[in-house]
């Protein structure tokens, strides 16, 4: 990401931006690193977010679940792929509750994400829900998703949990991907904190024959296919 200085034409370009097409206000906010101070986003996700605003516009899923929105840097990211995609939908599970895995999570960024979206015209592809994912998901909407996106919880507990609410509503290839799988490695990092267990649940699943691939980048995202052995590819008999 270009954390380059804004130079005089750059805050010129992004004013007048203010008065042009909403998604480019979007993509300027969230994809162009030296503007990325103008909105207070409070977000680890780093570059990760190239990686699921990609695969939403490859995957152009029906549904998309979140769980774990805090201010909505990745929750607005995917719905404008949505958007760009004219198909699909993010809903975006976060109780909005300070709790020891939330950054700068509190009742602020529930009103910040809404704003965001609104901002952005991105209110027809998300819907927000202000719930924790059990009571979210006790009583799912009903679809089948085509890509979950799992950053709430990292306690082996609650990331478990949250793999198995999902599990049922996903579609035939549906992929789920899990942040913050990599910090047993960046021990030195002083963000780290103890209970971090995403590595841990995920070398569980592994061991149980699901495939996954890791982003070996600060602080690690992970895309696993939620059925056992991975993708079919095997030919069809004739």
């Amino acid at each position: 990401m270009d954390h380059r200085a804004p130079t005089f034409f750059d805050n010129v370009a992004y004013g007048l931006a203010q008065f042009g097409p909403k998604r480019l206000r979007a993509h300027l906010d969230l994809f162009v690193g030296r503007f990325s101070g103008r909105v207070k986003w409070d977000s680890g996700l780093g570059d990760s977010l190239y990686t699921l605003y990609g695969l939403v516009r490859t995957l152009r899923p029906n549904a998309v679940i979140e769980i774990g929105s805090a201010k909505g840097k990745s929750t607005c990211a995917m719905a404008l792929a949505c958007s760009q995609n004219a198909k699909g939908k993010v809903y975006a599970i976060d109780p909005h509750t300070e709790n020891y895995w939330s950054d700068r999570v509190s009742e602020s960024s529930y009103e910040f994400l809404r704003n965001r979206l609104r901002a952005y015209g991105l209110e027809p592809w998300c819907e927000v829900i202000c719930k924790t994912s059990q009571e979210a998901l006790a009583n799912p909407p009903p679809i089948k998703a085509d890509l979950v996106f799992i950053d709430g919880d990292h306690s082996y507990e609650g990331v478990k949990l949250d793999f198995e609410l999902c599990k049922p509503l996903v579609s035939e290839h549906a992929l789920v991907v899990f942040h913050d799988s990599a910090w047993e490695h960046f021990r030195h990092n002083p963000e780290y904190r103890e209970g971090l267990a995403v590595s841990t649940f995920l070398a569980e699943l592994r061991e149980q024959g699901y495939e996954s691939v890791t982003l070996f980048a600060w602080p690690g995202l992970t895309i696993l296919q939620p059925i056992v052995g991975g993708f079919p590819f095997q030919v069809a008999q004739q």
